[in-house]
């Protein structure tokens, strides 16, 4: 993704491991934490999926998902740069074999035609097995492409419109606050779509952007660990429990009713970043003295470096384990240190034993209430990389109007990877 030429990104120079770690120890200030607004225990749970999840094949035992409590998959369908994703019909039919409920999403690019990535992506709906219970198609709306907000919104909205009268459906857009507040405007035009919001932190944000009023899922954590995947994967909670989520996806319902009544909190919330990636309610602990939470901001220095290091292609996975560790003693917990080694890592690409390696030295180094997170292996797409150190320096850039929250920062990490 090209800079929007309306900011000023900051010039880019190259950072070696010893800089990264300086910038991202600088402590990150304490925000108030806002109150949860939806979501309890009885929440649906579920995952959303695609070619990262798939290292060899056999990667995904659909059974054992559904047996560690998780009621719904999301799979990824098209890319409007790769087109079809190889997995989605077989992950599709072996999910809804398992029991789980079943969604689609497309991974938009608003540089390229909307009606064309719309009508392959509905081809590819037609893959979902007959009968199966089906949420509705998504849009993943986190790439610019350079256009401006106001291009992007009419490519969405194209898009959209296109989906919807092709299938009947209305679709659900997935994005991150910051990409919504930023790179759209805080266009408030898509509020009639339902949302599902990456929030990588311990309680439901009550800030949504463009004007929505509830999250309909909730992406609580990029590095999730679930029985029957062999990677970290993405951890989702819906906003009703299975009973609302199966009348939603059979069309009885328009949209899950909000729910206030029992908010979710710190006692029962998963951990997000979530390193260890355990079950709800069987790893709850505490934040240490002056831990920052996924909502509280990141300061422009620590994107910058970042930025400049994945230009640079110097993510050496070593250097990278222990700058973020040190950087625990300077204001992050040790949940969001292992979750930042482990994106981190994974946009290094490292591979074979040399990765091998590196899960053992993470291992023999993790505190006994952690594990380590296997390492990627294989990199992304150099044009995803080079999109990504785009976004984190008009992150950078945009630092003083618009607060990056480390969860912010995650979500952006990890679209190179989704």
């Amino acid at each position: 993704m090209a800079p929007n030429p309306a900011r000023s990104p900051r010039p880019t120079r190259r950072v070696a491991g010893a800089a990264l770690a300086a910038a991202i120890a600088v402590a990150l200030p304490l925000a108030a934490p806002a109150p949860a607004l939806a979501f309890d225990a009885a929440s649906a749970r579920g995952v959303d999926v695609s070619k990262w999840q798939h290292p060899s094949p056999g990667s995904i035992d659909w059974a054992k998902v559904a047996a560690d409590g998780r009621s719904f998959a999301i799979i990824k369908a098209t890319d409007g740069n790769s087109g079809a994703s190889p997995h989605f019909a077989s992950d599709s039919a072996k999910a809804h074999a398992a029991g789980l409920v079943i969604g689609a999403y497309h991974m938009g690019r608003p540089g390229k035609p909307a009606r064309a990535q719309a009508d392959e992506f509905v081809a590819a709906l037609a893959e979902q097995p007959a009968g199966a219970a089906t949420l509705p198609p998504v849009l993943d709306l986190e790439y610019t492409d350079g256009r401006s907000p106001a291009q992007i919104a009419a490519w969405a909205r194209e898009f959209l419109d296109r989906v919807a009268e092709r299938t009947g459906r209305t679709p659900m857009i997935y994005t991150f606050r910051w990409f919504w507040d930023v790179e759209m405007a805080g266009t408030e035009a898509f509020r009639d779509h339902p949302l599902w919001l990456a929030a990588y932190q311990r309680t439901a944000p009550t800030a949504l952007p463009g004007g929505w009023e509830r999250i309909t899922v909730w992406q609580t954590s990029g590095s999730g660990r679930v029985d029957g995947v062999v990677t970290p994967v993405d951890l989702n909670t819906f906003n009703g429990d299975e009973a609302a989520l199966r009348a939603w996806a059979r069309g009885e319902i328009a949209a899950p009713a909000p729910r206030t009544d029992a908010p979710i909190t710190d006692a029962d919330a998963e951990p997000a970043p979530d390193a260890a990636g355990d079950a709800p309610g069987t790893r709850t602990p505490a934040p240490a003295p002056g831990a920052v939470d996924g909502a509280d901001p990141v300061p422009a220095g620590l994107l910058e470096a970042i930025a400049e290091a994945i230009a640079a292609g110097e993510l050496d996975p070593a250097e990278i384990a222990d700058a973020v560790r040190r950087a625990a003693d300077g204001g992050l917990t040790e949940d969001q240190a292992a979750f930042l080694i482990a994106v981190l890592e994974l946009l290094a690409g490292s591979s074979g034993a040399d990765a091998d390696a590196a899960d053992a030295d993470a291992d023999a180094a993790a505190p006994d209430s952690t594990r380590a997170i296997p390492l990627a292996r294989t990199a992304p797409a150099p044009a995803d990389l080079e999109a990504l150190a785009g976004t984190l320096r008009e992150m950078a850039a945009a630092a003083d109007d618009t607060a990056v929250t480390l969860s912010d920062l995650i979500a952006a990490l990890l679209r190179a990877t989704r």
